[in-house]
Formats: C-alpha cells, sequence, structure tokens
C-alpha cells in the first residue's frame, strides 16, 4: 500500500484512477480477444461456404456430364 504525504483524498483518487486505468486496459484486451475470435469463426464460415460451393459446382459438373454422355450413347 502506498502511503499518503498530503490528503488522504488525493492518494484515494490516484488509487482509484490506477483502477479505472487497470480495468480499461482489460476491457480492451478483452475486447481484441473476443473481435479476434469473431474474425477467427467468421472466416471458418468463409471456408465452409467456399468449400460447399466448390463441391456442389464439382457434383453439378459430374453429373451433366454423365447425363450428356449416357445421352451421347442413345
Amino acid at each position: 500500500m502506498r502511503a499518503c504525504s498530503d490528503s488522504s483524498s488525493l492518494c484515494v483518487f490516484s488509487d482509484f484512477h490506477g483502477f479505472i486505468s487497470l480495468s480499461s486496459t482489460l476491457g480492451i484486451s478483452i475486447l481484441s480477444f473476443l473481435c479476434a475470435m469473431y474474425a477467427s469463426i467468421q472466416c471458418v464460415f468463409v471456408f465452409r461456404i467456399a468449400f460447399d460451393a466448390a463441391v456442389y459446382l464439382t457434383s453439378m459438373v459430374a453429373l451433366l456430364y454423365l447425363n450428356n454422355s449416357s445421352m451421347v450413347g442413345v
């Protein structure tokens, strides 16, 4: 604990200011962590949508190719 030199209210204000500084720094780090987590989740969703689209397009091309090749044989 710190010793107060002149006024106890000044010492309390100084301690309170340090607490506010600590809590705001902690709040900023929690906010940055949440933003990073949100960005990584969004990145996973984007890659999943791209993968699903690639699988869908590949299957459609394969079905069209099989359908056309079966019509040519008739």
